[in-house]
């Protein structure tokens, strides 16, 4: 029997999350305000039961995203990172195509999927235990099959952790879970069943609800907390909601003409095909692909990433082949970076960079009012598997007053994707499709 040394768990998992490390409810829901580290509690904890209870159980956790290309930069990131933190790469083995991870002392496994297509989980047999990263995309309908495939033998207990932020009252995550002012309790739901001698038994099903918020977390970063924390001199709705992690009533939202859709159709004859890029560091680098046929516009999220460089991103606009020649309209207040992109001779670690043809928007007084009202006599169709995009369009709201009235500006906050998206479609009328191809940067003329 191998033993294992958890002595210094609680110096790397969170205070306030300890306890759960424990918990054995049939259901563990975290939810509460960005940054607050419950998605990493739960990486944590898969990856603890996996190796704590290696003796008793071979596991077999099955970790979900609604959509599958959103796996890898989440939930698969988190429990990679996880075991390269603890020093235990050596001990898995790992597969990227399809996702899943092997514990070599007794052949446990993570398995990675999305939950696009419903059919996807029913192929996976022996499930101990499962993970619903950002359970508000999934259905109730996905959350009870979930329950109900969970069915592995198991001398321990099986468990569905569900992870996520509130935003929206009308997902079945608010009426199944939430209640006003208890936002962290257990329920126990007592279910009359008959056992395999046909005697009646009462079966206790428990919930624990753990709710937190970014305070909880002591790994976050100063500039992290600082970020949250200005929000209650900004916006008095996106400080409950992204800081103290309620529910709040979003008002004065900007785009109320979007439409989440489950793929861009591939039979349409498009009238154009470009994209538009908001740049940022410490704040998502976004890369929006637009199709665009008459007064319906379709968005594809290629890009959106924190913390990457310039070099990073035409480093992987190169290994995916972008086209070079689509116009890709960029904010004008970034000319250095716009340069960047364009430069085809840049070489990163013996890769040649390509270069791209990235063109400034225009801007100038009403620039940003202008592109809003241009965007808002379109339909604007993402895909649900964008969820960054989605959440940014969907949560992007004017500034208001004191009395939570619009004041005409938007409020600079989830305005990522939004941003590159009006480069985009507005930039083509004004640039593409109106006037001649032609644009300086510091008095450099381009074709």
């Amino acid at each position: 029997m191998r033993t294992y040394d958890f002595s210094n768990l609680p110096a790397i998992v969170n205070k306030d999350f300890y306890h759960y490390l424990f918990s054995d409810a049939t259901v563990l829901v975290l939810w509460g305000s960005g940054s607050s580290g419950k998605s990493w509690f739960a990486a944590q904890k898969l990856l603890y039961r996996m190796i704590a209870e290696s003796n008793e159980v071979v596991h077999r956790f099955v970790v979900l995203r609604k959509y599958e290309p959103s796996l890898e930069k989440s939930a698969w990131r988190l429990i990679n990172d996880t075991i390269d933190a603890w020093g235990l790469r050596g001990r898995f083995e790992t597969r990227k195509k399809p996702m899943s991870l092997t514990f070599k002392d007794n052949g446990a496994q993570f398995l990675f999927t999305g939950l696009d297509n419903p059919e996807k989980i029913k192929s996976i047999e022996n499930i101990t235990g499962v993970w619903m990263e950002e359970c508000t995309e999934f259905d109730y309908y996905d959350y009870l099959q979930l329950l109900v495939r969970m069915r592995g033998k198991c001398s321990t207990y099986l468990q569905l952790i569900a992870t996520f932020n509130p935003v929206d009252k009308m997902k079945w995550t608010y009426k199944e879970w939430y209640r006003a002012g208890e936002f962290t309790y257990s329920k126990i739901d007592k279910i009359p069943v008959e056992n395999a001698a046909g005697e009646k038994v009462i079966y206790e099903y428990k919930t624990d609800i753990m709710h937190s918020d970014y305070k909880m977390n002591r790994f976050l970063s100063i500039a992290k907390r600082a970020q949250l924390e200005q929000l209650i001199l900004r916006d008095q709705t996106f400080y409950i909601i992204y800081a103290l992690g309620d529910y709040a009533d979003v008002k004065n939202k900007i785009y109320t003409n979007i439409k989440k859709i489950v793929d861009i159709p591939n039979d349409i004859e498009w009238d154009f095909v470009y994209s538009g890029v908001d740049f940022g560091t410490h704040d998502p680098l976004v890369l929006l692909r637009v199709y665009q046929k008459g007064f319906d516009v379709y968005f594809e999220q290629i890009y959106y990433e924190t913390n990457k460089t310039l070099i990073d991103f035409k480093t992987y606009l190169t290994k995916i082949k972008y086209d070079t020649s689509e116009s890709m309209y960029c904010d004008s207040a970034s000319p250095d970076s716009i340069l960047t992109l364009i430069d085809e001779d840049i070489t990163y670690k013996g890769l040649e960079l390509a270069g791209f043809n990235a063109i400034p928007c225009v801007k100038g007084h009403g620039s940003i009012k202008a592109g809003i009202n241009y965007l808002k006599t379109f339909t604007l169709h993402i895909r649900g598997c964008d969820t960054e995009t989605w959440n940014d369009f969907f949560m992007y709201k004017w500034e208001e007053d004191r009395n939570g009235n619009s004041v005409g500006k938007p409020l600079g906050v989830r305005d990522h994707a939004p941003d590159a998206g009006r480069y985009a479609v507005h930039g083509n009328y004004r640039i593409g499709n109106i006037v001649p191809h032609c644009w300086s940067i510091g008095g450099v003329f381009y074709n």
